[in-house]
């Protein structure tokens, strides 16, 4: 299955970060695309 993670969190080191990474590894892990937008990286 292909995912899109909207990411929209001023620092990437913060939990949100830190759930971001985990949620991709896990669904990495089960086979799944990932495509990832982070809108504060995006200015």
């Amino acid at each position: 299955m292909n995912v899109l993670i909207v990411f929209a969190h001023p620092e990437r080191q913060s939990l949100n970060g830190a759930l971001l990474d985990s949620m991709i590894s896990e669904l990495e892990a089960q086979g799944h695309k990932i495509q990832l937008s982070d809108l504060y990286a995006m200015q």
